[in-house]
Formats: structure tokens, sequence, C-alpha cells
């Protein structure tokens, strides 16, 4: 009754403070700030296991299977998911909307733990992770080849200076590259030479790991300064290194060249990505946790 009499009393002083409310509500709102990407922890942590060489059938029977059965006997689990990869799974466990993340990530640990004497001896052990929302990209860049441009020299465009200068933006967290493959020194061997040399793929290893190599030789000292002496035995080019010698047979050296084919070309080709049907690189930028 008193907010009632005081308004029938003075309908101005009312009417001035209403008004007042309503412009700084009304400005208040234009200028609020709005987080398009707000930090939300949603109660999800993701168990990712890697074993070299497994395939998806094995992966499944021998890891994902065991780590599920023991993961399942946890408390508060709305849904669970898994997926089998050639040495790779990946298990996405979501519990309730009121469980603790922190809580839920440590009970994961405790049964990930057990499990682990379970697994086979070459697999390694399970990595458990709270799911972070800021880890997905805010934004994908595709950079395709224009068809004059040679697909290396793109790749070292995107590696080089693309990211770099990305990375310096305000609100950047982190760069990913998908479809990307870097520059790799191939060497095809040649096994008919091989075997007429005699000699096998372990020595051709051996002779790039102890020539193609760049080592500290020690210092020189002088009454008034000190050197540093590098050994520089490092190929700058394809050219260089196809005369990298191997061995020799009968006073004769063997080179890199007379038992293979070097090549300056990409590494394999283990992930692609595509838009609007072509090869492209992604460009996967994150913003910085906190922003």
């Amino acid at each position: 009754m008193k907010i009632t009499e005081i308004s029938l009393r003075r309908p101005v002083t009312v009417l001035i403070i209403t008004m007042a409310l309503i412009v700084f509500g009304f400005y208040s709102y234009m200028n609020m700030g709005v987080e398009r990407m707000p930090n939300v922890e949603f109660p999800i942590v993701v168990v990712r296991t890697t074993m070299d060489g497994a395939s998806p059938a094995i992966m499944d029977n021998d890891v994902t299977d065991v780590l599920e059965s023991r993961i399942n006997t946890i408390e508060g689990i709305k849904n669970m998911s898994s997926s089998s990869y050639e040495g790779r799974s990946v298990i996405v466990i979501e519990f309730d909307l009121d469980r603790d993340i922190d809580a839920a990530a440590a009970d994961v640990r405790g049964k990930v733990s057990m499990a682990s004497d379970l697994l086979p001896d070459d697999c390694e052990d399970p990595q458990v992770d709270k799911y972070d929302p800021d880890d997905r990209p805010i934004m994908n860049i595709a950079v395709k080849n224009d068809g004059r441009t040679d697909t290396k020299a793109m790749a070292r465009y995107v590696d080089k200076i693309v990211t770099e200068r990305l990375q310096t933006v305000k609100g950047v967290g982190g760069i990913q590259l998908a479809g990307f493959r870097d520059r790799e020194i191939r060497v095809f061997l040649n096994t008919d030479s091989l075997e007429a040399y005699g000699l096998t793929a372990k020595d051709i290893k051996a002779a790039i790991y102890s020539k193609h190599v760049e080592l500290p030789a020690g210092r020189v000292e002088t009454g008034e300064k000190e050197y540093g002496i590098r050994l520089q035995g490092e190929y700058s080019s394809v050219a260089e290194l196809e005369y990298l010698p191997v061995a020799s047979r009968n006073g004769a050296i063997i080179r890199l060249r007379d038992v293979s084919r070097v090549e300056d070309g990409l590494e394999d080709e283990r992930s692609s990505s595509f838009y609007e049907g072509k090869p492209v690189i992604i460009v996967q930028i994150r913003k910085t946790e906190g922003r």
C-alpha cells in the first residue's frame, strides 16, 4: 500500500523514476557485452587410447570393449558412445548435468586405471580429458590451389606465413591444419641395386644417419675471444643428398643415387580436406581461453 500511496501523492516523481529506469535500462541493454562462444563446462569426459598397427577390429575388441565394461559401472552416466579406428580408440562419456565435471573425470580415471592391466602390452596408457568447447574451432579457412602454385609451395606458405600471422591476431588461441602434408625427402630403394652391391636397407639408413648430421666440434680459445666450432654435414638439397656415400666396394664409392631414387616430396597422406569438391588445406582457428 505504501508504494500505491506514494505514487498517488507524487505522480511526477514516480513518472520521472519510471522514465529513468526505462532509459537507463534500454541504454544498458544496447551496450551489454555478448559472448558468442561462452566458456561452458559440460559434464563430458573423453578417453583416448592408441596402439600402433592395430586394426579397428582389434581396437574394438581388445581396447574399447574392455574400457567400456569398467566405465559403465560409474553412476550418473547419461550416455556413452565409442569409436574404434586403426590404431586409435575414442570413448565419449556424457554425465547428468548436475554431475560435477571434476569428480566425473576422477571417477573415469580410476576405472581406466583399473582396466589398464587388461589392455594389450603394446597399447599406450589411455588419456582421460574433460571435454572443452574451447578446443573446437570457431572459424575454418579453406586455402585452395589456383592451379599455378605448386602443392609444396602452397603447404609451405600456409605453414610458415599464414599460420604464423594468424597466431599473432588478438583473441586467437591456436591454429590447427587439416589436409596439410609437410615437406619430406623420400628415398625409394632399388632392391636389385642393393642386392648387386650386397647392401641392405639398414645399411642405407645407417649411412644417412651417420653422414647427414650437424654436430658440435668443440671450441677454439684465444687470448681475447672464444670460437665455437660445428661440423656441418647436413645436405642442403636433394642433388647433394644423392651424392651421399653409403659404402665402398673394391675402392669404388657407392653413392645413394646408385641404389635409390631421392625425391623432394610430401609426407604420406593420412587425412584430406575438400572444399567445393577440390582438395584444400583447412586452417582451423581456436579462440583464446577466457575470451
